[in-house]
């Protein structure tokens, strides 16, 4: 099974039952049938954090829902363009 790690902001930390996201995330993953060796990080946030983050990484100085990062980098060509037709659509 791969990794789960779930960080909470200790502010909410009385309202978030870390365990069942864990547990949630595995039977996703079981269910879909992903064994692969990976990790997938979850933070759990207020709007205050994941505007700031929103506005860090999106330059987008709004609250959202979810922001989601991968770990793999896409390959980058001449000049730091990338070549998205090496990636299905």
């Amino acid at each position: 099974m791969p990794e789960t790690s779930v960080y909470i902001k200790p502010s909410l930390s009385l309202t978030i039952n870390k365990t069942w996201f864990v547990n949630t995330t595995q039977k996703i993953l079981s269910f879909l049938n992903i064994a692969e060796s990976f990790e997938i990080g979850l933070v759990i946030t207020n709007s205050l954090e994941i505007k700031r983050l929103n506005n860090k990484y999106r330059n987008k100085n709004s609250p959202t829902d979810v922001l989601a990062f991968s770990m793999v980098e896409p390959k980058i060509e001449k000049k730091n363009k990338v070549n998205f037709s090496k990636y299905p659509a």
